[in-house]
């Protein structure tokens, strides 16, 4: 990163070729190559791997994993769990008695736990590039006008198998 000394405090910042700025904790979605900033806030910008910085935003990745999500749980079900987890929570004398009387867990809270796991599957696998991958055209107009940006990203992936409800999968075995 390269540092320029301005007028009235302020630094002048510039990546080097191949790398971003990026403040520290900030969002990992940036593309900020030059920018200006106060002399003491100077230690809070890191230069970063252009190669480390996510090829998709933050809203489209959110989308992506609402829609894997989607492909098992509407949002109503979503919430029944949710609520019959909290009800589990508050209510801890519906606990039933399994094997050798031992207090197990209740099916709410295992229910639970298989939603929060697939949940967590998709977020992993939302963050797979290929899933964001665009067209030739798209990328075309991209580099003559970045402004043409386009607000949807088309996708070229689909679901693994492991993610996908209609796979006879173990987890969904017990559905």
């Amino acid at each position: 990163m390269t540092t320029t000394e301005l007028k009235g405090g302020l630094v002048s910042l510039q990546a080097q070729e191949g790398y971003l700025l990026r403040r520290i904790g900030a969002d990992p979605h940036t593309t900020i190559t030059r920018t200006t900033v106060k002399a003491d806030q100077l230690a809070q910008w890191e230069e970063v791997p252009a190669g480390q910085v996510p090829v998709y935003t933050k809203a489209e990745y959110d989308a992506k994993v609402s829609e894997m999500v989607r492909q098992r749980y509407s949002a109503d079900e979503e919430f029944a769990i949710q609520r019959k987890l909290i009800s589990a929570m508050l209510n801890p004398t519906a606990m039933t008695l399994g094997e050798n009387d031992q207090p197990s867990t209740p099916g709410a809270i295992e229910e639970f736990n298989a939603y929060n796991t697939y949940v967590e599957q998709c977020k992993a696998r939302a963050k797979d590039h290929v899933l964001y991958t665009r067209t030739d055209d798209t990328t075309a107009r991209l580099s003559e006008d970045p402004s043409s940006s386009p607000n949807v990203i088309q996708t070229e992936a689909s679901i693994p198998d492991t993610l996908d409800p209609d796979s006879d999968s173990p987890d969904n075995a017990a559905e």
